[in-house]
């Protein structure tokens, strides 16, 4: 899409219906990155988390799925292990569960 094209809407320009919509949003987002902060026993303001990302319609949080690969990494290599580490027929009952949940 050609963004030359495309014509920006400002905040003035919104219907009242649309204009408070976008305003409660952006209050609710202050809210939830406010949080992010607190002070010390000094009173001074320091940043305690990550500021809270925001994931628009149809984007995909490239750090979630990073944590969920290393997630499920972590775990088979857990049940590998488990597995290859016990004797045979705890290893043979623990197979013949898992086969009869896939079946």
């Amino acid at each position: 899409m050609d963004n030359n094209n495309v014509l920006n809407v400002t905040l003035d320009e919104l219907p009242n219906n649309l204009k408070e919509l976008v305003i409660t949003t952006v209050n609710q987002y202050q809210e939830k990155y406010l949080l992010s902060f607190t002070k010390n026993k000094d009173r001074k303001v320091i940043e305690k988390t990550l500021l809270p990302r925001v994931i628009m319609e149809g984007e995909h949080d490239l750090n979630l799925q990073i944590q969920y690969g290393a997630m499920h990494e972590t775990m088979s290599k857990a049940i590998a292990t488990t597995l290859a580490n016990h004797n045979k027929i705890f290893l043979n009952g623990k197979t013949n569960v898992i086969k009869k949940l896939l079946v």
